[in-house]
């Protein structure tokens, strides 16, 4: 990542009482959390930009009444920016996308199954004339063309009773999660 900020020495760092050095774990610790699966060269350059800023502040013999949470909100800002900068290269993106991470972990898992339990006992409360609408469009793929030539209904009701089936079930969820 290479940022375009000003290079300055290390004297203009040196000041009475730099307010950003009792901090610097602290913003280390915030600016890695908020980046994680970032490249850490990419975190560091962050944190520099932001005791760059720190230091330029400081050199306007100005110190910030809450430095703690004026750095962070300095650290939130060059996060942003480096986060527009990403989404202009999506070939650094485009590397992950379809990329799963691994298994999901037991709680998710048991979530889902928990989930997918409700589902399923929603679905068994609704009219059998609804929960076949709905599996064959949403199970089997149909389209509401083909339900309509099948059933003999015009495309029209068939998304009317669509619409009445998705909202049966809906309730019927809210009713049970």
């Amino acid at each position: 990542m290479n940022m375009s900020s000003p290079k300055i020495s290390q004297s203009e760092f040196e000041s009475e009482d730099p307010f950003w050095i009792q901090h610097e774990n602290d913003l280390q610790n915030y600016i890695g959390y908020k980046l994680q699966g970032v490249d850490p060269t990419d975190i560091q350059d962050i944190f520099q930009e932001v005791t760059i800023a720190a230091a330029a502040f400081a050199r306007k013999n100005k110190r910030p009444e809450k430095p703690e949470k004026w750095l962070r909100g300095v650290a939130r800002h060059k996060i942003q920016d480096y986060w527009r900068k990403e989404a202009k290269h999506p070939s650094k993106v485009a590397l992950f996308e379809g990329i799963e991470c691994g298994d999901p972990s037991p709680y998710e898992w048991v979530l889902s199954v928990e989930k997918r339990s409700q589902i399923n006992q929603a679905v068994e409360k609704l009219s059998n004339e609804e929960r076949i609408l709905l599996e064959k469009k949403y199970i089997t793929g149909d389209s509401c063309a083909a339900i309509s030539r099948a059933s003999g209904k015009s495309i029209k009701a068939i998304e009317y009773q669509l619409s009445k089936a998705r909202n049966s079930l809906r309730a019927l969820l809210i009713k049970t999660l």
